[in-house]
């Protein structure tokens, strides 16, 4: 085992702190709602401390409570890992999508200021500014898909950082729990508790 179930408890308050992604996950499966777990630390501890307990006592887990909450924290930081990853995906299909409508809208705005130029000195000028005008349209969609690009380039960015907060903290979370002296297992995960403290506040 890894860990006690105190510093299980309170790796798990850290993580929600720093990889907000792992609230949807705790909040299923601890059977609260969302923004009961948000803001209180506290409340979100003894529900943690709760689950464990109960998955204990039902016999989930062979062994003791650190058993049951080294396999619950593997779960959910699997889970998270598991929503980010979908997250990740829509996220670069948004971002793909919102690229190609802005391209698409700035060659046809560019085109319509050429065919309005044009226009204007062969044919008639108004029917030139009608056109030209309308590239305004083109231009006003353009932006706005850049936006939403830009928007979801920053999702991407948060869902990376998320991705990498989780996979150092189940990496050395997994590490620690091979190592044999007790009091050095402790001082790693207290270690680890203590980055992923960092992280939230940074």
């Amino acid at each position: 085992m890894a860990a006690d179930l105190i510093t299980s408890t309170l790796l798990v308050n850290v993580l929600a702190k720093s990889v907000p992604a792992i609230k949807e996950v705790l909040a299923r499966s601890l059977h609260v709602k969302k923004k009961e777990i948000e803001g209180d630390a506290d409340q979100l501890a003894n529900a943690v401390r709760n689950k464990i307990t109960e998955q204990a006592q039902a016999g989930e887990f062979a062994g003791s409570l650190d058993v049951a909450a080294d396999a619950l924290l593997d779960s959910w930081i699997v889970e998270t890992r598991k929503a980010l990853a979908s997250q990740r995906k829509e996220s670069l299909s948004a971002a793909h999508l919102s690229f190609m409508v802005a391209l698409a809208a700035l060659i046809i705005g560019i085109l319509l200021v050429f065919a309005g130029v044009v226009l204007g000195f062969t044919v008639d000028l108004k029917v030139g500014i009608v056109i030209s005008a309308c590239s305004i349209v083109s231009g006003i969609v353009c932006g706005l898909a850049f936006k939403f690009n830009q928007q979801a380039h920053d999702r991407l960015d948060e869902n990376a950082k998320g991705m990498n907060r989780l996979d150092s903290a189940y990496v050395a979370w997994n590490l620690a729990s091979q190592i044999a002296d007790q009091d050095k297992r402790d001082k790693a995960i207290e270690e680890l508790v203590k980055r992923m403290w960092l992280y939230s506040v940074a």
